[in-house]
């Protein structure tokens, strides 16, 4: 019989199998050339074949790369941060698989006749908000606004007392100057307890945006009303992509067939390191996302709605065209009581002189000692806070520039006009309970501090934190769907105990330890790694000021580094498959 090439031997053996299970034919033995190197592993019916490199980028392909491609898209996501999201899901499954549990816990798909609701809940609507850099012109009139006093700043107190319209005032502050900070309000946070800012998606229409504004991820229970712009748009385009569900039922039963032929002989050698094994994360990554793509829909891009910052923006030049709603806003009001050295700034107006220096005018209530002393105790009854609440001061202060590269260091003592980036926003929770607080207002002041927002640099912002009268299960859900993540990625350590009991396997410690440690690594540090990953980017997603944020090509090096245990895994995998072979079964 003459030489044949391995490759036709490849397509015989196929054939032979293919025979078998068409026609059910009785095998016989035949004599058949094999390449060097062919086993069967001490298992009658196991072909094993030498391993080439295309047999371990085949491997790759089909057990890792697949999967990664199954991650869902968010909406608006572009091509390049979207092969950036494959990438890290290649490295840290986590990374895909949290976008799947994102999705499930959305319930979008379970909205009916309403696509605005569909589209929030979805992620999938945007609106205009101020940035950190974001700077008062003349004639603007800001509500929920509050004065933080400087340090050891003197109040000239008069001792008339008028009560009555905002004009009667009972002293008058310094004139001194001050900053004009915006910050992210708790109003504008998700569903989690986070705000998401938009980065680098794509949003449907035409805009341009004035400098010191910004989109913002509608509250996926946020509350809408018809557009009355002549450009607005009726339709929101949404689509279920089926295609890569299917493909993600292929690939967790492809998965599934890959960990059911590591059994046996492969387990019995290489234990807990087994090749095959390392598949299952991968394999409950695919089946999430599975779900996730029938839970929510996908949206090419974002979908504008209107606010009154919108409005803000277009009397400065702004053009916003194919908004598909508006947003419905309250006459929520914001109360610095929280904090013994903050006042409520009523009636808050800028202008500018000649020169274009900018100064702002307001009112403060005289508020009530008890607020000033720093105590938690709360007023007996509104009627009481109100009557203590009845004496006004006005003050008169010039507008600092804001500072290079948003940095406040140094700016401790300083006073500062603390202004929400947006207005309330009528959300869909339960009517408020106005006990023990003030009938208008719903969000309290608790803290304002100056801090390090991202660790690399050396630049300070200030972080302002507010509580609402009305209960929350915001931080409940966050905690919930990181205990589900969490719990998740880690179940292919079920599948592993299951499997393989976590022997170590017949194959000697000083020819297999490197492995194994890669493989635990891989398994234990890449699901650690990537939910830290989540967290990470979801911290920077929330940040208003939009120099912290990393551009595809960074986040794609910086995945690629931190990932030393899947690279060390990716290279023992195909050390064990070089070892092992190309293994097909032939026996009954």
């Amino acid at each position: 019989m003459l030489p044949m090439s391995s490759k036709v031997v490849r397509y015989i053996v196929q054939l032979c199998v293919f025979a078998r299970t068409s026609s059910a034919l009785p095998l016989h033995n035949i004599t058949l050339p094999l390449p060097i190197g062919t086993s069967n592993h001490a298992t009658p019916g196991l072909l094993c074949t030498p391993t080439k490199w295309t047999d371990v980028a085949l491997f790759y392909l089909f057990n890792y790369v697949a999967h990664a491609a199954t991650v869902l898209t968010r909406p608006g996501e572009r091509l390049d941060d979207f092969i950036v999201s494959v990438i890290g899901s290649l490295l840290f499954p986590a990374l895909g698989l949290y976008r799947g549990i994102e999705a499930i816990l959305s319930r979008a798909a379970f909205v009916k006749h309403d696509d605005l609701k569909k589209a929030a809940r979805s992620g999938a609507l945007c609106l205009v908000v101020r940035g950190k850099d974001w700077r008062p012109h003349h004639g603007d009139e800001v509500p929920n606004a509050v004065f933080r006093r400087a340090k050891k700043e003197p109040l000239v107190k008069q001792q008339a007392s008028v009560r009555g319209s905002l004009s009667s005032r009972c002293g008058n502050a310094c004139d001194r100057s001050v900053h004009v900070l915006t910050y992210s309000p708790p109003w504008l946070k998700s569903q989690f307890r986070t705000s998401v800012f938009v980065q680098r998606q794509t949003i449907h229409g035409s805009y341009e945006l004035p400098n010191g504004y910004r989109f913002a991820i509608v509250p996926s229970d946020a509350q809408f009303t018809a557009s009355a712009s002549p450009n607005a748009i009726s339709e929101v385009s949404a689509t279920h992509n089926m295609i890569k569900a299917l493909i993600a039922l292929v690939q967790s039963c492809y998965a599934l067939s890959t960990l059911y032929r590591s059994r046996g002989d492969q387990i019995e050698q290489f234990g807990y390191a087994a090749f095959g094994l390392t598949v299952a994360p991968y394999a409950v990554m695919s089946f999430v996302n599975l779900l996730g793509n029938l839970c929510r829909p996908d949206y090419a891009s974002l979908y504008m709605v209107e606010n009154s910052i919108l409005d803000e923006a277009r009397r400065r030049g702004g053009v916003f065209e194919g908004a598909v709603g508006r947003v419905r806003e309250e006459s929520t009001t914001v109360c610095g009581c929280g904090l013994p050295d903050a006042d409520d700034a009523k009636n808050l107006q800028f202008s500018s002189n000649k020169d274009d220096e900018l100064t702002t005018i307001f009112h403060t209530p005289a508020l009530p000692e008890i607020w000033h002393s720093g105590r938690e105790e709360e007023p007996q009854s509104p009627e009481k806070a109100v009557s203590v609440c009845s004496s006004i001061f006005t003050h008169s202060h010039n507008v600092n520039a804001l500072p290079p590269k948003l940095n406040y260091t140094g700016t401790e003592d300083d006073s500062f006009l603390i202004i929400p980036c947006c207005n309330p926003i009528m959300r869909g929770s339960a009517a408020p309970s106005y006990k023990n607080v003030l009938p208008p207002q719903l969000y309290r002041f608790s803290s304002i501090s100056l801090s390090k927002p991202c660790w690399p640099f050396k630049h300070r912002d200030w972080t302002v934190k507010l509580t609402c009268s009305t209960p929350s299960h915001s931080l409940r859900l966050q905690i919930i769907k990181y205990l589900i993540t969490t719990v998740v990625a880690l179940t292919p350590l079920a599948l592993y105990g299951g499997m393989c009991r976590f022997q170590a396997g017949s194959i000697p410690l000083e020819e297999s330890s490197t492995w194994r440690a890669y493989t635990v690594q891989w398994l234990v540090l890449g699901a650690i790694c990537g939910i830290w990953w989540v967290v990470d980017q979801e911290s920077k997603d929330a940040r208003l000021n939009h120099a912290w944020q990393f551009g595809p090509l960074v986040r794609a090096c910086v995945y690629v580094v931190s990932a030393n245990p899947a690279v060390g895994g990716f290279v023992v995998v195909a050390q064990m498959l070089m070892r092992y072979g190309v293994c097909i079964w032939v026996g009954d």
